[in-house]
């Protein structure tokens, strides 16, 4: 059994047209949750925890869902990211309509406060890694016919030896303790 929560009316009524189970609500609705009666191998939190209100409540409703020996995955934007760092250098915390200074999140949070606030609602972290990331003068880089092809290579090792420097987004995995 799968299905989806999803907040957007017109983005569900969209989703149930093409033969998704799709519920239309706000996951932090506590009687949304309770009248899900489904536990589930994993539950997917991608870009949604930072949005919410309450995520520790959120979270600990959530274990209830997850079957024995299943997890929760989420994706998590990095507030330690160097631009964020730059910024913050120079007196700006600049909201954007996208990305790691959305509009619309509500927390911000490093790797390791990541990994608190999901050991805080009672998970165990398994895995923590990078997803996405970028180095700086990337966009000039892949201008460069010459230097283009070490763009990817430059941005492993910088992930490698700095993740949360370069990181935009990291992939975790937890399972409820």
């Amino acid at each position: 059994m799968y299905g989806y929560i999803e907040t957007n009316p017109k983005a569900a009524q969209v989703a149930t047209e093409e033969g998704v189970n799709v519920i239309c609500g706000d996951i932090e609705e506590p009687l949304l949750l309770f009248s899900i009666h489904e536990k589930f191998d994993v539950i997917l939190l991608m870009d949604v925890v930072e949005h919410l209100t309450k995520p520790v409540n959120t979270l600990i409703q959530l274990k209830q869902r997850v079957n024995p020996g299943g997890k929760i995955i989420t994706t998590d934007p990095n507030v330690a990211y160097w631009a964020i760092r730059k910024n913050l250098l120079f007196g700006q915390w600049n909201y954007a309509d996208s990305g790691i200074m959305d509009k619309t999140h509500l927390h911000f949070y490093t790797a390791s406060t990541w990994k608190a606030l999901m050991e805080e609602a009672g998970y165990r972290v398994t895995s923590l890694k990078p997803v996405e990331g970028m180095v700086p003068f990337e966009n000039f880089l892949f201008k460069s016919e010459l230097l283009k092809e070490s763009v990817g290579w430059l941005r492993h090792l910088a992930i490698t030896a700095a993740p949360e420097l370069f990181t935009i987004v990291y992939l975790l995995e937890a399972i409820p303790t």
